[in-house]
């Protein structure tokens, strides 16, 4: 392209010159026009030229790959110097694994589900926004020390299982969290206002469904059909059956009868439900 630019150079210098001994008369019209003709073809020749610097640039572009994201790569699938392809396997260099952030993939029930959108929904009718995230915990118990946030929830319901996948981004920059691995993780972002919660101990299953005891105003046990939610810890969330500040019998439940007198006692550490046992 250089050589070619020189020439139109020189052509154009040569296209004046005639031109302005053409004007005194000191060269013929075809001398003029011959070079102009030249100036012209000088012209077509850095076109062509630079055409030709385009299309090796795009040519070396093309032996550069450059990683769409930051990671680490697996083993090279072909060495250098090695003919590829641009298709199927043939094209495969090496398989990156971006790990900060990740993606935790889990999946809740379509219960869960349902009970995660009422309580979303209840707090939309206060005027709030909720926004879902999740806390992580290892096999072992620890919790990761980066709260991530959910970015996607599937639109159906996996027939297989009977689950909702969902997908949430944390951040990883001492890359504890690595592919493949198990970890736990427990949805934020919604509560329950004024919630009553009850020990798993103190729930009985009966043919006519799930109940716990408590106590009347006479001091007698009485059954009380429940209607429970999720489960958070070790406790139960009770959507209906119980109201607040009710007793609950929590130990010697296999020696309750429903009317039969019980005798309360306090709670072994605060905080706990008041434990009743039968008289």
């Amino acid at each position: 392209m250089q050589q070619a630019q020189a020439q139109l150079t020189q052509a154009q210098r040569e296209e004046k010159r005639n031109i302005n001994l053409f004007d005194q008369n000191a060269v013929t019209q075809k001398a003029r026009d011959d070079a102009t003709s030249t100036r012209q073809l000088a012209e077509a020749a850095v076109a062509a030229a630079q055409a030709q610097v385009q299309t090796a640039q795009l040519n070396l572009g093309y032996t550069k790959v450059t990683a769409p994201v930051g990671g680490i790569t697996s083993l090279e699938q072909v060495s250098e110097g090695s003919l590829i392809g641009t298709t199927g396997d043939t094209g495969l260099l090496t398989s990156i694994t971006q790990l900060d952030p990740v993606y935790v993939n889990f999946s809740f029930s379509d219960t869960e589900a349902a009970e995660v959108r009422r309580l979303i929904d209840l707090k939309k009718a206060k005027g709030q926004a909720p926004n879902l995230g999740v806390k992580i915990s290892f096999g072992d118990g620890t919790t990761y020390d980066h709260d991530g946030v959910v970015d996607f929830t599937s639109s159906t319901i996996d027939v297989s299982t009977g689950t909702l996948q969902a997908r949430a981004v944390v951040d990883n920059p001492n890359r504890r969290l690595l592919p493949g691995q198990f970890v736990r993780a427990t949805v934020t972002g919604v509560s329950l206002d004024n919630a009553i919660t009850i020990p798993e101990v103190a729930l009985m299953q009966s043919p006519q469904g799930q109940f716990v005891y408590t106590i009347d105003k006479d001091g007698n046990a009485r059954v009380n059909p429940v209607t429970l939610g999720q489960k958070i810890g070790s406790n139960w969330l009770v959507l209906s059956g119980l109201n607040a500040g009710e007793k609950l019998i929590t130990e010697g439940i296999i020696k309750v009868r429903p009317g039969a007198p019980v005798q309360a006692a306090e709670a072994a550490t605060p905080g706990d439900t008041n434990r009743v046992a039968q008289n």
